[in-house]
């Protein structure tokens, strides 16, 4: 209920943007036949997090990504399956176990091979089939959520770290990368994230843009191309979209997000419902 608490207005919101705004400046068809498409209400199918949609009625048909009003949202059902995972994984008491991290990641690199025979086996190529995408981006989560478990246990060093670097660098040149790098890449990510950035974290005291700046990245990019006909740079789109993403960002956190979550105190009112 906190995730969707934090997920699901700021995608409220970002959706009605693309459709409202965006959609009626950029569409090359006409306002009438735009709002009478059956694709608009596919498109408010966006704020259920699973049924999404990614295009609008002549919306960016030109640009270098045609027709793709915002294509990072394929990352939230996902997510939001691994958010039910880590529920599951509590009620069965998982959680509480402690396992080590090279043998715990060593079972997630199994299953998901074992998955990944049964589909060959089946005539069906793992890296190619939607079950890749969601096993795999689950794989990396149950890393990620093992490295959280074992915080107090685990050495992040320089030296390691060059270790895990090494290693993501070396998987490229075999045929089994997917499996080197669900062990040393979200240790690399963990270990850059906890780098000391001065000027990084006094950043976040003024909101937590990060979501925002996510969902509404994509729509402006291609604003930018439909602005200059799609001759931009990837450089240059990013100038251009960069300050807009993070003033919407800043929108959407101080007038729609920071005001969820703090419905989040209702579910805190029976203690057996506060996180572990």
């Amino acid at each position: 209920a906190k995730r969707l608490l934090r997920i699901v207005p700021a995608l409220a919101g970002v959706t009605l943007f693309v459709l409202l705004v965006l959609g009626p400046i950029f569409s090359t068809v006409s306002h009438a036949q735009y709002f009478q498409d059956r694709r608009i209400l596919a498109y408010l199918g966006n704020v259920s997090i699973f049924f999404l949609s990614y295009n609008l009625p002549g919306l960016w048909v030109h640009n270098p990504y045609p027709a793709t009003t915002n294509a990072p949202l394929w990352t939230l059902p996902m997510e939001f399956i691994a958010y039910l995972a880590v529920a599951g994984a509590g009620i069965t008491g998982l959680i509480k176990r402690k396992f080590s991290y090279i043998p715990a990641v060593l079972v997630v690199i199994a299953l998901t091979h074992i998955f990944s025979t049964i589909l060959f086996t089946l005539g069906i190529e793992f890296q190619n089939h939607g079950s890749f995408y969601l096993l795999g981006n689950l794989a990396f989560f149950a890393t990620g959520s093992f490295l959280y478990l074992r915080r107090e246990d685990i050495i992040y060093s320089d030296k390691l770290a060059l270790v895990a670097l090494a290693v993501i660098i070396f998987s490229v040149l075999v045929p089994w990368q997917f499996y080197l790098e669900l062990i040393a890449l979200p240790y690399l990510v963990i270990y850059l994230a906890l780098i000391p950035t001065r000027h990084l974290q006094q950043f976040a005291k003024y909101g937590d843009f990060s979501y925002g700046m996510y969902i509404y990245a994509w729509p402006l990019q291609q604003a930018a191309y439909g602005v200059t006909g799609g001759s931009l740079s990837p450089l240059m789109s990013l100038v251009y979209a960069y300050p807009l993403a993070v003033a919407l960002a800043a929108i959407s956190w101080h007038g729609i997000e920071k005001h969820a979550l703090k419905l989040k105190k209702f579910l805190d009112r029976n203690p057996a419902l506060k996180p572990v």
